[in-house]
């Protein structure tokens, strides 16, 4: 359904010289994405993951048909996101955490209708969709309220409904649940879910929330330096940091003051609990992982346990978004 070819996008950015009085200015070219390749299929939900900068961005305006790419070529569902623009929308439903496209001061029902004349929507489709919508988001108890009057929960909602009334084949999600609460957050879930399993929607989703990862998502991509850096499944994604370990010290108190001089000479990344438990980060390309294990035994009196973890998923995706990703 979706195929991204050798996508490469480039930005010039003038910099102008120090000095108050200086006209002259610096170019500066700037590599958003650099050949990128995926392939999706309908009813795959896919998320999308890159630190500020990484170029995440860049490719979802260019897969929405906002940007145009360098080189490369894109295609959605046989169509080039860029050419035809007006008649590709109509397959598409976009949803941003942050804004609407609901109008603010009117009923949602009106919403939904104008929505309904803006895509040629069948009067039939359009009941039976808001039948389906009610089934997930209790939604019709909604339909005759102001969008002003809604809670955020409640309009976000809405504006997932909205997306859905013409049937998008493809549908993007920008941060989907920011501020929302669990209960809403699984209405979603369970929607999206629908959404994959009994019409093959292809979902593409950008988030910084470890439970929408977990509950939906099929796939993931990471973007890092304009490049893909992984691609797989959920749980494939700890490969990122194959090298990495993760030593878990259980201390028998919390005077964390020997361990902490031995890791000086080392150099690692370490995390301490209030239970007295030491989290240290090791590069095994770097270290030897059993001569320190050996020397921590030796040289602590406190040690109660030891032992030795595969980075998770939270460990990793805090690298994504840090942009720690050096690999």
């Amino acid at each position: 359904m979706i195929e991204v070819k050798d996508i490469s996008k480039h930005y010039i950015v003038k910099k102008k010289r120090a000095g108050k009085f200086s006209f002259f200015k610096e170019k500066e070219e700037i590599k958003a994405l650099n050949k990128i390749n995926f392939m999706l299929n309908g009813g795959e939900t896919t998320c999308i993951l890159g630190a500020n900068g990484a170029g995440k961005s860049t490719l979802i305006k260019i897969m929405t048909g906002i940007l145009t790419p360098d080189s490369g070529t894109i295609l959605i569902n046989g169509k080039t996101p860029f050419e035809s623009r007006t008649q590709f929308l109509k397959q598409l439903g976009i949803v941003f955490g942050q804004r609407t496209q609901l109008w603010w001061e009117l009923p949602v029902i009106d919403s939904f209708n104008i929505i309904k004349k803006m895509y040629d929507v069948d009067d039939q489709v359009f009941e039976k969709n808001i039948d389906i919508l009610d089934q997930y988001f209790q939604i019709k108890k909604l339909l005759h309220r102001t969008v002003r009057s809604l809670s955020l929960g409640q309009r976000m909602l809405c504006d997932l409904a909205s997306v859905f009334l013409h049937d998008p084949s493809v549908i993007f999600l920008d941060e989907p649940t920011i501020g929302l609460d669990i209960s809403i957050k699984n209405k979603m879930y369970a929607f999206i879910r629908y959404l994959n399993d009994s019409t093959e929607t292809s979902i593409i989703l950008t988030t910084h929330d470890m439970s929408d990862i977990r509950a939906l998502s099929d796939r993931v991509i990471i973007i890092d330096r304009g490049s893909i850096l992984f691609d797989g499944k959920v749980e494939q994604i700890s490969s990122v940091f194959k090298d990495i370990r993760m030593i878990i010290v259980e201390l028998l108190d919390e005077n964390t003051d020997q361990i902490t001089t031995l890791l000086e000479n080392y150099q690692l990344a370490t995390h301490i609990s209030k239970s007295g438990i030491m989290t240290i980060e090791v590069n095994t390309n770097n270290h030897n992982l059993n001569h320190l294990i050996s020397e921590l035994h030796s040289t602590l009196s406190n040690i109660n346990d030891i032992k030795i973890e595969l980075p998770d998923i939270e460990c990793v995706l805090n690298k994504v978004y840090s942009g720690g990703l050096n690999v």
